[in-house]
């Protein structure tokens, strides 16, 4: 099973289950559009690979608030950048 977690920008985690990789890469892209972007952000005290719609802010989706601190946690240099939207967490390494 390859995990990951739908992050809302009401702040709710669903945790999810995929019985192949390709599952859970068209579910992620499901949630944050064809045209995503990745950024590296620390769920679970690990690293993880996060998708978010690469569009986001021009489409003016809502602030992720719980998102933008996977975000920041994970850059090398603070940022005030915020992520907007849905997020995807992959938690598997075989999914990266």
């Amino acid at each position: 099973m390859y995990r990951s977690v739908l992050i809302t920008p009401d702040g709710q985690e669903t945790h999810r289950e995929h019985k192949t990789v390709r599952e859970s890469w068209d579910a992620a892209k499901a949630d944050v559009g064809d045209m995503f972007d990745v950024f590296w952000g620390v769920y679970d005290e690990k690293l993880r690979m996060v998708l978010v719609d690469d569009n986001g802010h021009a489409k003016n989706l809502p602030r992720n608030e719980r998102a933008t601190e996977l975000y920041r946690e994970g850059s090398a240099y603070p940022t005030s950048h915020f992520i907007v939207g849905n997020a995807v967490v992959l938690l598997d390494e075989e999914l990266w």
